[in-house]
């Protein structure tokens, strides 16, 4: 895969954002601290989206179809860098797959035929799928360990995802299965509705009882605005006395008890950007000032 080249100042300007990508940690944001009571749902969806947006710029980086593609700073498959505090690892495949914008936001793309192939691992996707993602799995996060992550994301204007399925997010365990806990979009649920999907019962057994293992929430309560900065909160434990929580756009959606996961997983790590069965459209998406921290149960 060739490196895409910069000169004068617009490789000295990707050099300074890269390099403020590889150093930055976790910033504190005063609209997302966790804790804070204007989180605890009075407020209605459409009203969270406001909050989101207020003052602030309500386009991404990468903006709409006439924008030039994306940079991935020569990033390949497999490549590590630091996001949010973390060490996260991309995946993908394309010079337009991603574009670390600064050390709190990332815009990702696919296009049709952007299957994964890791020379390093030698993983290689089915032609069914295509993706570019980052996996943050140098966290684990075990069992019985309660975790907050929130974050926001924005699609912008002319953009559909009308392929099947498309993963956005995920908590993932690290089986050859569907993650446990996904946020993303189906299109026999209504085009550009927003879910969060969650699975259990023994991994080995998914492919013969996956209909009565998954459970999908509907959680955008209508198609999602485009050019617009969306608001996710997820609190869970993962186990046989666990518990998830979520509140999009500040409102609450979720709130299960019980066995959240897979029976046979012991721990699970955070992924986000674009997964999908395979189609003929171009996706992008942008997701900014994510958290993940150890929560009190």
């Amino acid at each position: 895969m060739s490196s895409q080249k910069f000169t004068g100042k617009s490789r000295r300007a990707s050099i300074l954002v890269l390099v403020a990508a590889l150093v930055w940690g976790n910033t504190a944001n005063a609209d997302l601290a966790p804790g804070q009571s204007r989180l605890a749902g009075t407020r209605s969806i459409q009203e969270g989206a406001r909050l989101a947006n207020r003052g602030k710029r309500s386009e991404c980086s990468i903006g709409s179809r006439s924008q030039s593609p994306l940079s991935n700073f020569a990033l390949k498959p497999g490549s590590e860098f630091v996001f949010a505090g973390f060490l996260a690892t991309f995946d993908g495949m394309k010079p337009w797959s991603i574009k670390v914008r600064n050390a709190r936001e990332l815009a990702f793309e696919v296009r049709p035929g952007d299957r994964l192939f890791n020379p390093r691992t030698g993983y290689s996707d089915p032609r069914t799928s295509e993706r570019a993602e980052i996996g943050i799995s140098s966290v684990r996060w075990g069992n019985g360990t309660a975790v907050t992550v929130q974050y926001e994301f924005l699609v912008p204007a002319g953009f559909d995802f009308k392929s099947p399925w498309t993963v956005t997010a995920q908590m993932h365990a690290g089986l050859p299965v569907p993650p446990p806990l996904e946020i993303g979009f189906r299109r026999d649920q209504g085009l550009n509705r927003l879910l969060l999907t969650l699975r259990g019962g023994n991994s080995k057994k998914f492919a013969r009882n996956w209909r009565t293992s998954e459970r999908k929430y509907q959680i955008s309560g209508g198609p999602i605005t485009r050019n617009s900065w969306h608001h996710i909160r997820i609190e869970t434990k993962m186990g046989a006395d666990g518990y998830v929580r979520a509140w999009f756009n500040r409102s609450p959606v979720v709130d299960i008890r019980g066995k959240i996961g897979y029976s046979d997983q012991t721990s699970w790590y955070w992924r986000m950007g674009l997964y999908r069965r395979a189609t003929q459209d171009t996706y992008r998406i942008c997701f900014r000032n994510l958290e993940i921290k150890q929560a009190n149960s």
